[in-house]
């Protein structure tokens, strides 16, 4: 009925339907045309049980779900204390007006009856009525003492005065209610013992004995960083010496990657490059700052940002222009529901609506695979060609150098650079600026090359401003009679660099010298020419010959493929042929711990958890769920931290290969977590919907079903499964690891740090350096953080569609700020570093075959069976043969987007002039040189040929 204003008498209007008659009236302050609804009962019209066809003359179920709220009030009582959520008008604290039902105490009713209305106040509470005593979805209002009485749900004993409704004992892990109408518990589950009405874990004893053992490192932890912070400030001018250091060690304008070939300056354009660090301001997605790698970096991020945004904007677009602004596509799956009552509404709206718009999201699905899959072939064109660009046009360490295999191995007694120099220059015809040559010391004793090459760099070159280190092994240190401070000191002995630290550790010239003539060469160096034209045409020189005969061998020459930061010198020792195996060995090393991870670990607490839902369907407190969350993070920081130690053990020669195998390895790991995690959702939200009753749309209970597909497409399991997905990537999964990140690799190291250094007067110089040095390093493992994400984002595609905006939403939100950190990260927290290959953007770009290919799937899962609008129905196919045909698919797109990437996508091909810039020019402005960054070579200048004018070891920040 339509009501204008001043059109019928204010008191009141009659409406007749059935047998019922309401008396309706209207609010003084409407002035537009309002729609109103009556809640019938006793209707002789012949509607099923649990089915809402005839809703809409009685009930419209758009004010069910909150759109389209009647402004006009059936007469009714004013109740206290509702919260009965997400139908009709929403409850509150405080008075809130309400529909009243029409009916009497203990007659049947059904959900179509219902709507958003309640029961009378002499019989306020919905009851479901039992299993077979009615159609499904009948229930009837009783008083709180017939709740479980006279027919309805025998296990729904308590009366609950804010969901106005009978309701099952919440006590967790019990096994059957007390009959007393509370929540407590009359037999416990197994793995629980029962006292006074409440179920207690018998894992709780040891979870209280983990507890109180972990409880007393973290209470020392807490007083010692309680006394740290409390310490008076005795050291200012450590502290000022570390922030010195600090900012030496960052990327500076004045140690750019590379040079233009045209002027020999900074590749960077439009700065100042004379001194200081890079502004924020620097566009990293288009200065290579860092290297070509690091740039591709921050072009992988963007891509994703803008593959959500586009995503974001055409599944809204779709949705309002598929079913208008108010879209029933954006409330599918999100309607809440705490009793049975609202489990029918929704279950029957939802299924009746997931059906009827969903070639929207089938279709949306085959588009955003169309469109992913060619911007990811294009994306992977356009980066190829922005590295071959910037390749031609910057000069590196990388242009003046050739990688040498296959040279005899040499006791270190011999003074090979020499030698090898000497020949090459006459060989080629070159002139060779010198040779740096790859040693094993794994049978030389046991001292740190790196650490003597760092204290013969700092006894050498001392900057303005810094102490020498003799003169910092005069200074006081700290003394105290508090044996509490005293236990505090020790430990921070182990944390901090100072005085006293190197007493016992000092090396005479005959030891390191003796210990140098001990280690052999491996067969590998790397030979610098005085400009790259030189290097070319020794290569070439090279190629033609086969190589070159020395010392009864054949040595071989390429161009190097990679910077002197990036090799790993320590790691030519194994030879290439020995990589495969070895990758092979960490590849069983990591599957074997991530299946002790899983059986001892992760399947233990996830049954822990899902007693609560095996028992009687009730949910996790909050603070299991928490935690089993914090167990999710746990095992991907474990996989992400043995990834990184089984990629550095397998030998690789270079970092950009470690890091690629690194990642691939993580990701593989979590991805198998993520699978878990999944798998357990599923199957926690099943067994929550089996012991609740939950029934289909047709009546049939959940528990009945028997194929997988008809279980996970039944709209209640679509929900739950997708409420719980949506909980598990938004914000847990998506935001909150990167914000803890920055938190804890960063801000309190660097308080902890800078506290420990002004607390005490010893730690100055060289030792507020090393005590202040950046905690994390810069790594590329976030490829697999941002790949992992995708991933997720993807999985929605196979849940109802209210949760596809809010997800993407949240990962363009939280991928802006992954930006934006990594940005301020690289330019102000890590100490300087190059990447120049690209062989972990390559192997990102191929993990993205993954996704997509879900992309893929999620489409071919959603049009299973589905009826095109000229009446064509698509392939139909049911239980697992559905699912071999989403993993055939799967399987094919990902063959077909690597062999596209790999095979047939032209990489192009950008001429080079060779540089005209010197070496010695470009080493004057680039200080990681082939020469500084291999602590061996710098001993050796030193101990072995006596140099006047020795190499001195690059490190970011010490000059």
């Amino acid at each position: 009925k339509n009501v204008k204003k001043g059109q019928c008498d204010p008191l009141a209007a009659f409406f007749q339907d059935g047998q019922t008659l309401m008396q309706v009236r209207r609010s003084n302050k409407d002035s537009e045309m309002e729609h109103v609804f009556v809640a019938p009962v006793n209707l002789q019209d012949g509607t099923r049980g649990g089915d809402l066809s005839g809703l809409s003359a009685h009930v419209n179920v758009r004010s069910a779900i909150g759109v389209n709220k009647p402004k006009w009030k059936m007469q009714s009582k004013v109740r206290k204390g509702r919260a009965r959520t997400g139908f009709g008008h929403h409850g509150n604290s405080g008075n809130q007006t309400w529909n009243i039902l029409n009916v009497s105490c203990g007659s049947p009713v059904t959900a179509s009856d219902v709507g958003d209305a309640i029961c009378p106040n002499q019989c306020p509470y919905f009851a479901e009525r039992q299993v077979g005593a009615g159609p499904p979805c009948s229930f009837m209002c009783v008083n709180a003492t017939d709740c479980g009485e006279n027919g309805t749900d025998s296990a729904a004993l308590v009366a609950d005065s804010d969901l106005g409704s009978c309701r099952r004992c919440f006590v967790p892990g019990c096994e059957k209610c007390a009959p007393s109408g509370k929540d407590v518990c009359a037999a416990c589950a197994k793995g629980y013992l029962l006292k006074n009405g409440q179920c207690v874990s018998t894992g709780l004893i040891t979870w209280s004995i983990v507890i109180a053992v972990l409880s007393v490192p973290v209470a020392f932890i807490l007083v010692w960083l309680l006394d740290l912070f409390c310490r008076p400030s005795v050291n200012r001018v450590g502290v000022e010496e570390g922030h010195a250091y600090r900012l030496r060690a960052i990327l500076r304008r004045e140690r750019p990657a590379a040079l233009e070939n045209a002027s020999g300056s900074s590749a960077v354009h439009g700065e100042d490059t004379a001194e200081g660090p890079y502004p924020l301001s620097t566009n990293l997605t288009r200065d290579a700052i860092a290297g070509r790698g690091t740039l591709l970096f921050f072009n992988f991020q963007r891509a994703l940002i803008v593959w959500s945004l586009l995503l974001l904007v055409g599944w809204y677009c779709t949705a309002v222009l598929a079913d208008g602004f108010h879209s029933d596509v954006f409330k599918l799956g999100n309607m809440p529901a705490e009793i049975p009552l609202d489990y029918c509404i929704i279950i029957h709206w939802g299924y009746q609506r997931q059906h009827a718009i969903l070639w929207v999201k089938w279709s949306f699905c085959f588009v955003a695979y169309a469109v992913s899959f060619i911007l990811a072939l294009l994306y992977s064109r356009i980066q190829a060609s922005i590295y071959e660009r910037l390749d031609a046009d910057t000069t590196t360490m990388m242009d003046y150098a050739v990688h040498v295999w296959g040279l005899p191995k040499e006791p270190g007694s011999a003074k090979i650079e020499d030698e090898l120099q000497t020949f090459l220059g006459m060989r080629c015809c070159e002139n060779v600026v010198g040779v740096s040559v790859c040693w094993d010391t794994s049978s030389a004793s046991k001292i740190d090359f790196i650490d003597e090459a760092d204290n013969i760099g700092r006894r050498i070159s001392v900057l303005p401003g810094r102490r020498s280190v003799d003169s910092q092994d005069e200074l006081p240190q700290e003394s105290t009679k508090n044996p509490i401070r005293k236990v505090f000191n020790w430990v921070e002995s182990f944390i901090c660099s100072q005085p006293g630290d190197d007493e016992g550790n000092s090396r005479t010239r005959v030891d390191i010298t003796q210990a140098l003539s001990d280690a052999t060469s491996t067969g590998h160096a790397f030979v610098v020419f005085e400009t790259e034209a030189a290097r070319n045409r020794a290569v070439g020189l090279a190629e033609c010959t086969n190589g070159f005969a020395y010392k009864g061998g054949q040595m071989q020459l390429e161009a190097a493929s990679c910077e002197p930061t990036s090799v790993l010198w320590q790691n030519f020792c194994v030879d290439s042929a020995q990589l495969p195996t070895r990758m092979l060995t960490a590849a069983f090393m990591l599957l074997g711990l991530l299946i002790v991870w899983v059986f001892a670990f992760f399947l233990p607490a996830a049954l822990y958890v899902a007693q609560y839902t095996e028992t009687r369907g009730e949910r996790p407190d909050m603070v299991y769920g928490y935690l089993f969350m914090l167990l999710v993070i746990l095992g991907n920081q474990i996989m992400y931290t043995a990834s990184d130690l089984l990629a550095s053990n397998i030998g690789f020669h270079q970092e950009d290969a470690r890091q690629s195998a690194y990642v691939i390895m993580y990701v593989s790991a979590c991805t198998v977590n993520v699978v878990l995690d999944f798998v357990c959702l599923a199957r926690t939200s099943y067994r929550e919907m089996v012991n609740l009753g939950i029934r289909t749309d047709s009546g049939t209970e959940i528990r009945l079903l028997e194929n997988w597909n008809e279980i996970f497409e039944a709209y209640a399991m679509q929900r739950d499964i997708g409420l719980r997905l949506y909980a598990y990537a938004w914000p847990s999964t998506f935001l909150i690891p990167f914000v803890l990140e920055g938190v804890l690799t960063n801000l309190v190291p660097y308080l902890f740090q800078r506290n420990l250094v002004r607390s005490k007067p010893g730690i100055v110089g060289h030792y507020a350096e090393k005590t202040m040095v950046h905690f994390a390093p810069m790594d590329l493992s976030r490829y697999g953080d941002v790949v992992l994400n995708v991933m997720l984002t993807v999985m929605i595609f196979f849940l109802p569609t209210g949760f596809l905006y809010q997800v993407l939403m949240g990962m363009f939100m939280s991928h802006i700020y992954i930006y934006i950190y990594d940005h301020w990260r690289v330019l102000r927290l890590v100490p300087a570093f190059t990447f120049t290959n690209d062989h972990m953007h390559k192997a990102a770009e191929c993990l993205l075959a993954m996704p997509v290919g879900l992309l893929l799937a999620a489409g071919v899962f959603k049009s299973n069976c589905g009826v095109l609008s000229n009446g064509i129905t698509l392939p139909c196919v049911g239980g697992w043969m559905l699912l071999a045909r989403c993993m055939l698919v799967f399987a094919l797109h990902v063959c077909l987007h690597l062999y596209l990437l790999l095979r047939v996508i032209p990489r192009p091909t950008v001429a080079k002039e060779p540089s005209t810039i010197p070496y010695e020019s470009a080493a004057r402005v680039v200080g990681e040189t082939w020469f500084t960054t291999n602590a061996m070579h710098c001993l050796r200048s030193v101990y072995i040929y006596n140099s006047s004018k020795p190499h001195i070891r690059y490190r970011p920040g010490m000059g």
